[in-house]
């Protein structure tokens, strides 16, 4: 159980033109929240968002082995990223309660969606 309280996603408010017209930036951005949301949306019944999800593709793409890397990466302080890393470590840490370990070899349970999950991205 996660001590993270559940947040529905709301659906966003239709936007609002700058006074100065739209520019790049500002659609780049809009598209950016709309993705993230999105992911988010579709990660929740795995306890995960979107940053989490791609700390984890990062690691299993071979991209970032530290933290530093993941940083570099992704465009996030040290800060950030460590509050990022916090809370994915507590999320994979209930989710490996789950999981069998059978001579060092992850044996993933089928009724354990989460496990599912992990396995696939991280092959």
């Amino acid at each position: 159980m996660t001590r993270r309280a559940s947040i529905k996603a709301e659906p966003l408010a239709p936007a609002q033109v700058p006074e100065g017209g739209l520019s790049v930036g500002y659609l780049m951005a809009r598209a950016r929240a709309s993705l993230l949301a999105g992911l988010d949306a579709e990660l929740a019944p795995f306890g995960l968002n979107a940053m989490q999800y791609a700390v984890l593709k990062h690691l299993a793409d071979g991209n970032a082995r530290t933290a530093a890397d993941l940083c570099r990466h992704m465009y996030y302080d040290t800060g950030s990223m460590t509050r990022i890393l916090d809370r994915l470590e507590e999320e994979l840490e209930e989710i490996e309660r789950r999981i069998f370990v059978v001579d060092g070899e992850p044996r993933w349970d089928g009724s354990v969606p989460e496990a599912e999950f992990l396995r696939r991205i991280l092959a």
